[in-house]
């Protein structure tokens, strides 16, 4: 057979025609010598044409198909070693280019020929290599159905992986061929566990087994290598070998550490203590890989976490709903793109630039040149990707494992604290890395593990390592890793230039501010960090800029504020600047005369350490405006020069003001401005309102400029007003709970000076507020809402009438909006607005709110507005009580007439709140507080009649809300509904038997002899509400596993004043009980509840033994006799702790007891008596001490 003609110029579509259809021709039973020599010529002419160039036309997609089908055929184990080669390369080429999208037919076919060829193939190191380039190829195309037949016949096969320890005993082409193996195990769990079909549990835990042994080969063979090098006089061909082992030596370390970041970012095995120690072992033995001056270890050790006893993280509740804390990733998220492991790798290259690598491009050793070998700027570009991959690997390790497992490896893997400058752990891996994207990933990392280990860093300790110190604490351990990271971020920041480092060093730095607890630890560790953040807040680049305000937004959040953190942020000082050209135009010498080498340079110099306090540059405020006035800007020329508005405020006003300046930076200038106003350093805000305000009404009126030039902006685009009026809230919040920590304690005239301010403020932002309720965004709109709703009482007390009545305007019309948000934030701020005592008395707005609330709960179909209005639906009830009661109380004294008509208004809002307790959970809880209202509300005096004719329905939904489903606030809010209805005259409100036990042979009679009677269909509606409240509440106190429940249950008991005919002693033996329950803890969140609970059950027990008689005295004992030492032991630490104000009802207790004690016919009934007496018995050393005091 002779070769295929050839021409000078051929056109490729009619050149792959023509060997398609040559080839096809092709018989397998053909057995003439030449058809090797002639398939192997064709796929040389076939990988010599421009693939991109005609596999675009769709004509060619079948000839291509048949043609690879028909070579899968011709290429049999027994063929040439230089024609299996050929059609490897053919098939990689064709694979790795992903333009013809072959049928899954064809896919197959070569799955299948590889899979045989790895087999049968003879052992030969190039031609297996190409074999399993091919099948990586492959991978990326097929679905692989069969990955646990591959896994094991890569992991079986001590060809492909067997590896030994001596570079000498290797045959030559091993080193590619385990690349090309431990490459192709990548690839199977990448492309087939992304399919959902994930291998075996045991044959991954092989995989891992199987790549630790070869990356510790690995290792060895560095050691060997380096001597080598270091002691060996060779050829040029040997050290082209030993470069190029070392080139695929890197590379397996590359893959091996990337099948181990798939297994880990995945969770394709538990992430058990001891696997975490096995790869951070493997974490910090590469972390280091190619760095100049670190000599690598031998082989990766697992490490073993400190035995601590670490407690429990505390959640504490948010202080503020504009104000949201930064949490750690779940670790049931769902993984992200492991970008790093999969085709290709980015290996960023020391001057920053981003070299993409991939595993195909190098399928034959002639692909990388004599000179490529011998540059060594290429194996330092591989040298990194293994530090990439190292860092990526610990990033999918801290988003997968728990925070808590992961914090007893920090001494060994994050941060040692201790001066060693050798120590392989993260915080020396940033200040050593050279490559700027491997330094961002590994900021990242830390950041993440900052955000994840603040629960325990808040509980370090500062200590005093003395030489002679032969034992610290794990929390003082603690404390000297915080250090060591404070001092690692000060030294990153000041040195860096890098945009993307600098941004992701200021995160990190802002996760180090808000997990360190400044005020257990020694004074200096902010100032030092803070100055080197304090620069970038002047930053050319916007992203920069912002995550530097974000570093200031966490320190004006630590709580408690330290006089180090105040200082830091009421200095006005921007000594510390320095005149580079990455800063803002004018800043070169903010300082005027001071030299520059001050602000330059990061040595440790008296002059760099020194913190310039605000008196000491008074001088520099003139140099500080001049220069930092932006061109067009119109904020306060006058208003701050001469001013003490500190470096941070005045900074973040110049942001806000500034139209052109980039609206991310805004928005964190306005945030940063409310958490200064929110924590402890208030007073640099609420003191400055004057200047303050001006600006950020001034960036209202311009938005609403805007908004009418621009009608069809974007809705996508955040508008600055938005959060303006959010900053506004948060001062508004301010002003309601009282503002600095100096006025807490101060006297009326510190609280008039607060309520002026506040006037001052809310008569300057009312009129621009209710204009952003206009605004055609909805969250604005929104926002505008919620900021009316938290005006103060007494600032609302003093408002004009017209701003009175236009807040009240506003929020009503916002009721009725299109939009559900707004509709909800309009009921939320109504319902605060109406326990406001300014307007206690306004008929017309408490009829008005109750006619909105009733027609929303009752029909709006959106949840959350429904919620809402049960919300303000309860605290309407909540207020109108009140306002009947006092009604009632003056109209015995004067004889005024009610003035609110409750017979029209009642019946409408129990219908609401009946339909409300059988909605979602959200609703229930709000409508079965306003149900508990409004049936008190019900019987406003004995001389009138009954609003409701029948509460019945609304009795049944409080009971079965106390004692049915799983949302605790809605059974706690029934219990303490039921408890307001027991307090005042329930005989008027339930039902007749309400308290009695039925008998159910005498219900079922009952039913039986009037069912029949129309007329009595009421007396079975009674019976069926019988046993059914006091019960139910004795069993909440007993077995209910939320504590809270537990306590209004009691509370309810203890608020009813008579219990009728039920058994007294049923009470008795239910406190009892609910005392000796209280000992099991259900969960450590209760724990804080117990203390209130035992409280309330003295006082309850006091109640009901009040309500003993001398009947009930046997049943009584009967019941708590073997008891009475235990509950003794409780009321006595009950009277040993509660203030003298809490002890009338266990005093009348014991009076109660004394006087059956006397008037009791028996012996044993006074013996009783006495005995129960004892229980309320005062403490002999209250007796003392008050004898003493008297």
């Amino acid at each position: 057979m002779t070769s295929p003609p050839r021409t000078d110029r051929p056109d490729p579509a009619a050149r792959f025609r023509s060997l398609a259809e040559r080839l096809a021709a092709l018989s397998t039973d053909d057995h003439d010598p030449d058809v090797p020599s002639f398939v192997h010529a064709c796929l040389c002419d076939l990988d010599r044409l421009d693939y991109p160039g005609f596999f675009a036309v769709a004509d060619h997609h079948e000839r291509l198909s048949l043609l690879v089908e028909r070579l899968c055929a011709v290429v049999q184990p027994a063929a040439e070693v230089l024609l299996l080669r050929a059609f490897c390369r053919f098939l990689a080429r064709l694979l790795r280019d992903r333009r013809p999208r072959l049928p899954d037919r064809t896919l197959a076919c070569c799955h299948r020929w590889i899979l045989g060829m790895l087999r049968t193939a003879p052992p030969v190191a190039r031609t297996r290599a190409l074999l399993l380039v091919a099948f990586k190829s492959l991978s990326a195309h097929a679905r692989i159905v069969d990955a646990d037949r591959c896994l094991r016949l890569l992991l079986e096969d001590p060809g492909f992986l067997g590896s030994s320890s001596e570079p000498c005993e290797r045959p030559p082409g091993s080193s590619e061929l385990r690349y090309r193996a431990v490459d192709c195990v990548r690839a199977i769990l990448f492309h087939g566990c992304g399919t959902g079909l994930s291998p075996a549990p045991d044959l991954l835990r092989n995989v891992k087994h199987v790549v630790l042994d070869v990356v510790s080969s690995c290792c060895c063979c560095c050691c060997c290598c380096c001597c080598y090098c270091c002691s060996s006089s060779s050829s040029s061909s040997s050290d082209r070998e030993h470069r190029e082992d070392r080139l695929y030596r890197t590379r397996t370390l590359r893959s091996c550490l990337s099948v181990l970041t798939i297994l880990t970012a995945r969770r394709l095995l538990p992430c058990s203590v001891d696997y975490v120690g096995e790869i951070l072992g493997v974490v910090r033995t590469f972390l280091f890989y190619g760095v100049r001056d670190r000599c690598p270890i031998a082989k990766p050790a697992p490490l073993r976490p400190a035995v601590m006893n670490l407690p429990e993280p505390v959640r504490p509740l948010p202080r503020c709903k504009n104000f949201k804390d930064r949490k750690a990733r779940s670790s049931r998220q769902p993984a992200r793109n492991v970008a790093a492991s999969g085709e290709t790798d980015a290996a960023p290259t020391s001057e920053g630039r981003v070299v993409v690598l991939d595993a195909d491009s190098c399928s034959d050793s002639s692909d990388t040149s004599d000179a490529e070998f011998a540059d060594d700027s290429l194996l330092l570009r591989i040298d990194s990707t293994v530090r990439l991959e190292t860092v990526c690997l610990f990033r999918a390790l801290v988003e997968r494992s728990p925070s808590r497992d992961l914090f007893g490896f920090w001494p060994q893997i994050v941060a040692t604290g201790s001066p060693r400058d050798h120590a392989r752990v993260l915080a020396r891996s940033v200040l050593t890395e050279p490559v700027s994207g491997i330094k961002r990933r590994a900021l990242t990392v830390l950041g993440e593990l900052l955000t994840a280990a603040r629960p325990f860093l808040m509980h370090a300790e500062d200590v005093d390592r003395r030489p002679s110190a032969s034992f610290v604490a794990f929390f003082g351990t603690v404390s000297l890793m915080i250090k060591e990271l404070h001092f690692t971020l000060s030294l990153v920041l000041s040195c860096e230039t890098n945009v993307a480092v600098l941004t992701h060093g200021l995160k990190a730095a802002a996760a180090l501010i808000r997990a360190t607890p400044y005020a257990r630890l020694s004074p200096g560790l902010a100032r030092r960090l803070l100055r080197n953040c304090r620069p970038y807040v002047f930053h050319r680049d916007p992203t920069v800029r912002v995550a530097a305000l974000s570093a200031f937004e966490a320190i004006a959040s630590c709580d408690p504020v330290t006089p180090e953190i105040f200082r830091i942020l009421a200095n006005d000082s921007v000594a510390d600047l320095p005149p580079d050209s990455q800063f803002l135009p004018g800043l070169s010498n903010p300082i005027g005369d001071r030299d520059a080498t001050t602000t330059t340079t990061t040595n440790t110099t008296d002059e760099r350490e020194r913190e310039v306090d605000a008196e000491d540059v008074r001088d520099d405020d003139d140099d500080y405006h001049r220069l930092e006035e932006p061109v067009g800007n119109e904020y306060d020329e006058t208003s701050s020069r001469g001013t003490n508005l500190s470096f941070l405020v005045r900074r973040c006003l110049d942001n806000v003001s500034d139209e052109t300046m980039n609206t991310p930076v805004r928005l964190q200038s306005l945030r940063l401005i409310g958490r200064l106003a929110f924590g402890g350093a208030g007073s640099l805000i609420l003191s400055r309102l004057p200047l303050i305000l001006p600006v950020l009404i001034r960036v209202i009126d311009d938005d609403a400029d805007d908004e009418d030039r621009h009608c069809h902006r974007d809705d996508s685009e955040t508008p600055v007003a938005l959060h303006v009026c959010r900053t506004l809230e948060i001062l508004a919040g301010c002003f309601s709970t009282t503002v600095d920590e100096n006025d807490r304690c101060s006297s009326d005239r510190s609280t008039a000076e607060n309520d002026d301010r506040a006037f001052v403020f809310w008569n300057a932002v009312l009129d621009p507020v209710a204009r952003l309720a206009r605004h055609p965004r909805t969250v604005v709109r929104e926002a505008a809402c919620d900021c009316l709703g938290s005006v103060h009482s007494t600032v609302f007390a003093r408002l004009p009438r017209q701003k009175a009545v236009l807040i009240i305007t506003v929020l009503f019309g916002a009721v009725r909006d299109t939009e559900s948000a707004v509709r909800a934030a309009g009921l939320r701020s109504l319902g605060m607005l109406v326990a406001l005592p300014a307007l206690r008395e306004e008929t017309g707005f408490l009829m008005d709110l109750a006619d909105v609330v009733c027609s929303t709960a009752a029909d709006d179909a959106n949840l959350g507005v429904r919620v809402k209005a049960a919300w303000a639906l309860a605290n309407l009830c909540d207020r109108l009580r009140g306002l009947v009661e006092r009604n009632c109380r003056s109209r015995d004294r004067e004889g005024t007439e009610p003035t609110i008509p409750l017979g029209t208004l009642l019946p409408r809002m129990y219908r609401v709140c009946v339909q409300g307790s059988k909605d979602n959970d959200k609703v229930k809880c709000n409508a079965v507080r306003a149900l508990g209202s409004v049936l008190c509300l019900s019987v406003v005096s004995d001389a009138e009649p009954r609003v409701l004719k029948d509460a019945s329905s609304g009795f049944e939904a409080l009971v079965d809300s106390a004692t049915v489903g799983n949302d605790m606030k809605v059974r706690w809010n029934a219990c303490r509904a039921l408890g307001l209805i027991l307090s005042d005259r329930p005989d008027d409100v339930l039902p007749s038997s309400w308290r009695v036990r039925s008998d159910p042979e005498k219900h079922a009679r009952a039913r039986f002899v009037f069912s029949l009677r129309r007329a009595r269909v009421c007396l079975i509606r009674d019976s069926l509400s019988q046993d059914r409240a006091l019960p139910a509440l004795c069993d909440l106190i007993c077995d209910s596993p939320n504590f809270k429940v537990r306590t209004n249950a009691a509370w309810a008991l203890y608020s009813c004043h008579s219990y009728g005919r039920y058994p007294i002693h049923r009470l008795w033996k239910s406190l009892v009980l609910a005392f000796e329950n209280t000992r099991h803890v259900p969960s450590y969140v209760e724990y804080p509840h117990r203390d209130a609970l035992l409280r309330q059950l003295c006082v309850t027990l006091g109640h009901v033994a009040g309500c003993t008689e001398v009947s009930d005295l046997r049943n009584v004992w009967a019941e708590i006799g073997d008891h009475v030492d235990d509950v003794s032991g409780y009321v006595r630490q009950f009277q040993e702790t509660v203030v003298p104000e809490k002890m009338g009802d266990v005093i009348g207790a014991r009076a109660r007891l004394e006087s059956c004690a006397r008037d009791a016919p028996s012996v044993e009934e006074r013996r009783i008596a006495r005995s129960l007496s004892r229980i309320f018995e005062r403490n002999e050393r209250h007796d003392d001490l008050d004898s003493t005091v008297v």
